[in-house]
C-alpha cells in the first residue's frame, strides 16, 4: 500500500514515495502538490509537513478533500503545520528571535516560501 510525503523537501522518509516540486531535493515524484492524483482509497497514509499555511486557503481546501478521497478506509492523515495561537504568544511576550518571524511568514526569499495563512489546532480541526 502507498505511503505519501508531500512536499517532502529535504526531509525524506523511508518506505514512502516523497514528493516535491523542487528538483534540488531529488524527491520520487516531482509535482506540484495541486498537481497530484492518486485512485481513491490507494494510500495508507500521508505525511504533510509544513505545507498548508503555503497554498491559499481556497486550495488547501481542495487539497484536503482530495486527500481524504486518496487514503483507505482507516487510513491516517498526518499534518503539521506552524501554530499560529503559540507563535503571536511568544511574539507578544517580548520573544525576538527571527525564527519566530519565519514560522509566522515564511522565510520571504520566494512566493512558494511565503505563508498564505495561519493555523491553530482549533482552525485545522474545523478544516478536517
Amino acid at each position: 500500500m502507498l505511503k505519501l510525503n508531500l512536499g517532502c523537501g529535504r526531509n525524506k522518509k523511508d518506505g514512502y514515495t516523497n514528493v516535491d516540486i523542487d528538483d534540488k531535493v531529488s524527491p520520487d515524484e516531482r509535482k506540484h502538490i495541486m498537481e497530484l492524483d492518486y485512485p481513491e482509497g490507494s494510500v495508507e497514509v500521508i505525511y504533510l509537513s509544513h505545507i498548508l499555511e503555503h497554498l491559499p486557503l481556497s486550495s488547501e481546501a481542495i487539497l484536503i478533500k482530495r486527500m481524504t478521497k486518496w487514503l483507505k478506509k482507516g487510513g491516517i492523515l498526518k499534518i503539521a503545520v506552524p501554530d499560529i495561537k503559540i507563535i503571536c504568544k511568544l511574539i507578544a511576550d517580548g520573544e525576538t528571535e527571527f525564527i519566530l518571524w519565519n514560522w509566522l511568514y515564511g522565510s520571504g526569499e520566494n512566493n512558494p516560501m511565503s505563508h498564505f495563512w495561519g493555523y491553530t489546532e482549533e482552525i485545522l480541526t474545523q478544516i478536517l
